[in-house]
């Protein structure tokens, strides 16, 4: 074999197993996980708390980005928890939402697609993995409100599928979410 192709294979087997393993683990929050700078610095946010928001669901409370983040609905019921930078703990003022719609989902014994999204800063594995860390994060909380763990299956896109395009704040604080799909 060339050293080319040993390389690509060896370089290859350490992204999987990398994935692999950000797959298999389980966040409990508080880990000072970020969103990179694309030079490997991390940057600061300009929304406050730090944690997850919430919006369009519940009381109010919560984050509220100041645009509309039009999150598609298809395929199921779609619940999202924004994420502040560098973070991928949930805040307090959406846990009681979490707990809310954790027994009303654990009755219904309905799936979850709990999918991490980060804003496009930072590579691509980083991101992956934040990702992880975020849907790992809202998994963990639901299964702690009663929701079974054979409902719950966790992705992460990364910055893959971002839904606002732009650079501004707003449409980083978008893309910083997880997704809670609800699929009967």
């Amino acid at each position: 074999m060339k050293k080319s192709a040993i390389l690509r294979s060896i370089l290859l087997g350490a992204t999987l197993v990398t994935l692999a393993a950000c797959s298999t683990t389980r966040h409990h929050g508080g880990s000072g996980d970020s969103d990179m700078n694309g030079d490997g610095t991390a940057g600061s946010s300009g929304t406050g708390a730090n944690g997850a928001y919430s919006e369009g669901v519940g009381n109010g409370s919560g984050y509220q980005p100041s645009v509309s983040c039009n999150v598609p609905q298809s395929g199921g019921k779609i619940s999202s928890y924004y994420f502040d930078y560098d973070k991928s703990d949930i805040h307090s003022e959406d846990m009681s939402r979490l707990q809310s719609s954790a027994s009303t989902l654990a009755a219904s014994h309905a799936k979850l697609h709990v999918v991490g999204n980060t804003d496009n800063r930072g590579s691509r594995e980083y991101n992956i993995a934040l990702g992880w860390h975020r849907a790992n994060s809202v998994a963990t909380a639901l299964e702690q409100s009663g929701v079974s763990k054979q409902q719950i299956n966790t992705n992460s896109n990364g910055a893959e599928k971002p839904i606002a395009f732009g650079s501004s704040d707003d449409d980083y604080q978008c893309n910083r979410r997880v997704d809670v799909i609800e699929k009967g």
